[in-house]
């Protein structure tokens, strides 16, 4: 809060709260902003729109989180995504969902409740070498950027890490990416 607040008031503008007891609260910021000419096509709406799945195959993806925020935020940027997804909320859930039905991608944050990203990932790998399954790809999620958060995940299994909080272009072209990969 002391971050956005901070931003705000740089871009010249105002940070407001409104709250009802039992209902919720809603931050509201106004900044001054030039005004605008009418919307035209630009090479980013066009890149906009071919990182749609809509052309590609649809994936059906594990994300193990337990922060409702990015949670939020990734069921915003995922929204108009033809992929299926699936949220876990700990490492025990991720792999319970994960012996349940097949996957074609896992998104998994490394530090959850009940059972971390690392042991979570470990225990799938164990899963797939045990049915002689072929290795889904996991990608560890963490706001964690060092050498050694990197070299903790690739040790547990992961096949990548991803620093959160992560880019919606970032992430739908790793959804691309394995997309193409499956075809």
């Amino acid at each position: 809060m002391a971050i956005s607040c901070k931003l705000v008031e740089k871009m010249g503008g105002e940070l407001g709260l409104e709250s009802t007891p039992g209902e919720g609260s809603a931050f509201i910021f106004q900044v001054p902003m030039p005004p605008c000419a009418a919307p035209t096509a630009s090479a980013d709406d066009a890149h906009e729109q071919t990182t749609q799945p809509s052309d590609a195959r649809s994936l059906r993806i594990l994300i193990a989180e337990d922060s409702e925020d990015n949670i939020l935020l990734l069921k915003a940027y995922l929204k108009r995504s033809a992929h299926r997804i699936i949220f876990a909320r700990d490492g025990r859930e991720a792999v319970y969902e994960f012996e349940r039905a097949p996957f074609d991608l896992v998104l998994m944050d490394v530090q959850m409740p009940r059972m971390d990203g690392y042991d979570a990932t470990r225990a799938m790998r164990a899963i797939e070498r045990q049915r002689n399954e072929r290795e889904i790809p996991i990608f560890a999620l963490s706001a964690h950027a060092s050498k050694e958060a990197h070299k903790n995940s690739h040790e547990a299994g992961c096949d990548g890490h991803l620093t959160k909080p992560i880019k919606k272009a970032r992430l739908l072209e790793l959804f691309d990416s394995v997309s193409a990969q499956l075809h």
